[in-house]
């Protein structure tokens, strides 16, 4: 059963521009994620804690992931929304 909330991950072309702006927008300072955060290579991003729900900012500097695949076909936009479950 799906207990609650637990955030996005955001697809982005340029992670430092868009650190620099969600970091306006919310007003906390994020945490860096380097690509040895991610079960896949070619990844690095940005999060951001906001009381519990965290914003994940991800880009790709590999033309052959699926965040790279996503920034082709789609653009930037909410790639991963996750929920928390009981078991």
């Amino acid at each position: 059963m799906v207990t609650g909330f637990y955030g996005l991950n955001i697809a982005v072309r340029n992670l430092k521009e868009a650190t620099e702006r969600y970091t306006k927008v919310f007003g906390v300072e994020p945490k860096h994620m380097p690509e040895s955060a991610f079960a896949f290579p070619g990844l690095e991003g940005s999060e951001f804690d906001l009381g519990g729900v965290h914003i994940h900012l991800i880009t790709s500097n590999q033309p052959n992931t699926s965040v790279a695949k996503f920034l082709e076909n789609k653009g930037e936009g909410v790639l991963l929304i996750s929920l928390r479950v009981d078991d």
